[in-house]
């Protein structure tokens, strides 16, 4: 048995060649559902939101990310009604760490985040509080 992180889009295609038998932390999907044999949920998980700890945005519901730019892992599920929403931007890329640059440099407000998939990612960046990020918890998403 051999395990590895790569970024998400990457571990969707190894899925489908079959270069991965394997994938953890999937969100249930009809997508996913339709493409791959999904077991019972193992864990609970949720969606978070990574900013700068100086924005004072502060999560109201779906409705307050309006006119915001948010940076996605590209290929990944979060919810149906984020996935659906128009009245905000995504910003996809293929990895947690250029997302974090992104917002870093101003060019994105916010960060969905799987606290699951991305946790150790925060970890390994070393990002934290003393770091100006700070994370939202989107009570919506289990």
């Amino acid at each position: 048995l051999a395990a590895s992180e790569a970024p998400w889009p990457r571990v969707l295609a190894d899925l489908k060649t079959g270069e991965a038998d394997v994938a953890l932390c999937q969100w249930y999907s009809l997508q996913n559902a339709r493409t791959n044999i999904l077991s019972d949920a193992l864990v609970e998980n949720r969606i978070v939101f990574v900013k700068r700890a100086a924005d004072r945005w502060d999560y109201q519901g779906l409705d307050s990310l309006a006119g915001k730019r948010v940076a996605v892992i590209r290929g990944a599920y979060y919810e149906t009604s984020f996935d659906r929403a128009t009245f905000f931007a995504k910003d996809a890329a293929a990895s947690l760490g250029g997302n974090l640059k992104k917002v870093a440099a101003g060019r994105d407000d916010l960060i969905g985040a799987d606290v699951l998939r991305d946790a150790a990612g925060l970890a390994f960046h070393h990002i934290g509080v003393a770091d100006g990020v700070e994370h939202e918890v989107l009570p919506w998403s289990t």
